[in-house]
């Protein structure tokens, strides 16, 4: 993560097991989802070094959305699925 203003960076976002495929930031801004092999992480913006909420997708997840209040994010994935969580 990259501070625009301040030319800093704020953080390095580890998604190890896999390329970036989509991301996805909250309507808010709240938070940045970031889907790949095997699921989808997400990352609250308070602290970017916290270790980011996970969501298993047993597929790779090439496209997700958030839902226009925030609430719900959307995967599609490789294995025809198509998963919905509640994100609080």
């Amino acid at each position: 993560m990259w501070d625009v203003l301040t030319q800093e960076m704020l953080a390095t976002l580890d998604f190890a097991t896999s390329s970036v495929l989509d991301l996805a930031w909250h309507p808010q801004g709240e938070f940045l989802a970031v889907s790949g092999n095997q699921g989808v992480k997400i990352w609250h913006r308070q602290d970017w070094n916290d270790d980011p909420q996970i969501r298993e997708t047993g597929a790779a997840s090439g496209a997700i959305a958030w839902s226009p209040q925030g609430t719900y994010l959307a995967a599609g994935n490789n294995d025809c699925t198509l998963l919905v969580w509640e994100v609080k």
